[in-house]
């Protein structure tokens, strides 16, 4: 499900602003200007694709490291500011498209097509970056849904058609207002993740000790033994112990995780963030999204 709604929104998000260049430049006839469009599209989609893979290029390559955590960890703290970025900047500007509009009548007054070409390739690996990002750190709590990011990619496509191809009116605004509720939690759940990373990677040099952090709760530990209740329990054999379904790891908590940031055992900060990261990004959506 998280990969749906990062790829859906941000698929249209960079099918809303393609679909307004192209309707503008179609309406004054400008045939290279379209051209452009659709190379500069192109390029910036094969340009994302290589970010993809350097990255987790990069991931893999530190896996077998302590360091592994301290770089997930910054990603994940990376995604996230991004991630709150988008919300505000798609609430104040993707629902008034004159800001957009203003951009591309610009662009032809400076009759450069390096002028329309770039103005389009960036806005557009902006939000592949964005996407990287955001499904690289998601799958670090969830497994990876193919069919969750095909789907809301051909989702998105399928709306731009009826809007700019078809002339459809849709109204966009509860989507939106939505899936900002839905992202701002999977926000502060990567801040959360990030700072439970970030302990594992002190605790692994030894920077602090396990057993001095200190907790907001732990409950649920793993048992190694089977249990009585045994519906209630999911068997890890890798780590050949059984988790209880509200555990991090067991079937419901890896979900909750995986949305809100959920976690079995937060140390004081990661919760303190988790919860300031919701109270304030919910203080400036309802301020800010009308």
């Amino acid at each position: 499900m998280n990969e749906f709604i990062i790829t859906f929104r941000e698929s249209l998000e960079a099918t809303l602003i393609i679909g307004i260049f192209y309707t503008i430049y179609t309406k004054l006839n400008a045939k290279n200007a379209i051209k452009t469009i659709w190379v500069s599209t192109a390029s910036a989609i094969l340009a994302s694709i290589v970010l993809a893979y350097t990255l987790i290029s990069i991931k893999e390559e530190i896996s077998s490291s302590i360091y592994e955590k301290l770089f997930e960890s910054g990603l994940m703290f990376l995604a996230a500011g991004f991630l709150l970025y988008m919300i505000v900047w798609m609430n104040k500007n993707i629902s008034n498209k004159n800001i957009i509009e203003q951009k591309a009548a610009k662009s032809i007054e400076k009759s450069g097509q390096y002028t329309i070409f770039f103005l389009i390739f960036f806005t557009i690996l902006r939000e592949g970056f964005e996407t990287v990002l955001f499904l690289i750190g998601g799958s670090g709590v969830t497994s990876f849904s193919y069919l969750g990011f095909f789907m809301g990619i051909i989702l998105a496509l399928l709306i731009g058609y009826l809007i700019f191809i078809q002339g459809k009116k849709l109204d966009l605004k509860p989507f939106f207002k939505i899936t900002s509720i839905v992202l701002i939690f999977f926000a502060a759940g990567m801040i959360a993740y990030g700072t439970h990373e970030l302990e594992e990677f002190l605790v692994k040099t030894d920077v602090i000790r396990s057993n001095q952090v200190e907790r907001v709760w732990d409950i649920l530990k793993p048992m190694p033994e089977k249990p009585e209740n045994i519906s209630f329990y999911n068997f890890n054999s890798g780590k050949n112990s059984y988790y209880h379904i509200f555990h991090d790891k067991g079937s419901i908590g890896v979900f909750l995780k995986g949305f809100f940031g959920y976690n079995s055992n937060p140390n004081f900060i990661e919760f303190i963030l988790w919860a300031s990261t919701i109270f304030i990004s919910f203080f400036y959506y309802r301020k800010n999204f009308k």
